[in-house]
């Protein structure tokens, strides 16, 4: 990404973005069905926020506005609210599940 114009750099992070979200995402929703985790529906409108967000900031690159610094913004926001601190919650239940199910055998 070093030799890429600001634009090429937009577009790689916002592909990169929109590919790890999908993977993530349908692991976490897998996570959460197996374990049976309470917080299952709001999480799940999380993600589905969080990729229409995505999903437009996509939009407005691709009609050439500039949304460099929201996008990082964006980025950090998800980075600092939703994977440590949601997801955190969710990791220490799918750990709880699996300790008592240790415990159970």
């Amino acid at each position: 990404m070093h030799n890429q114009e600001p634009s090429e750099k937009i577009a790689t992070v916002l592909m990169s973005l929109l590919e790890y979200t999908q993977f993530h995402f349908a692991h976490e929703a897998q996570l959460m069905k197996t374990h049976g985790y309470p917080g299952q529906k709001a999480h799940l409108a999380m993600h589905d926020d969080l990729v229409q967000k995505a999903l437009d900031y996509k939009r407005r690159f691709e009609a050439g506005e500039a949304i460099g610094v929201d996008l990082v913004n964006f980025v950090r926001d998800w980075l600092t609210h939703h994977i440590l601190k949601t997801d955190r919650e969710l990791a220490n239940h799918v750990n709880q599940s699996l300790r008592s199910r240790l415990v159970k055998k």
